[in-house]
């Protein structure tokens, strides 16, 4: 997983980083160095976000438009 699609993630469940930490367990710490590409998604931190998230439609229509107003 791409620090961006973990960045996403969280845009898309409207969460904080501080939220999103909690939500998945995660330090606050990680999430940061994660979102700053200061450190990459561990195999640990993916398969956390990966047992709670579900990938839908909307999903992947909110990253399709995200990348649209980043170009």
């Amino acid at each position: 997983m791409t620090s961006e699609r973990f960045k996403a993630i969280r845009l898309y469940l409207g969460m904080t980083q501080k939220d999103f930490a909690e939500f998945f367990g995660l330090s606050l710490a990680v999430v940061g160095m994660v979102e700053t590409s200061q450190r990459k998604v561990s195999d640990n931190t993916a398969a956390k976000i990966a047992m709670k998230f579900e990938v839908t439609d909307g999903f992947i229509e909110f990253t399709q438009n995200q990348k649209k107003l980043e170009s």
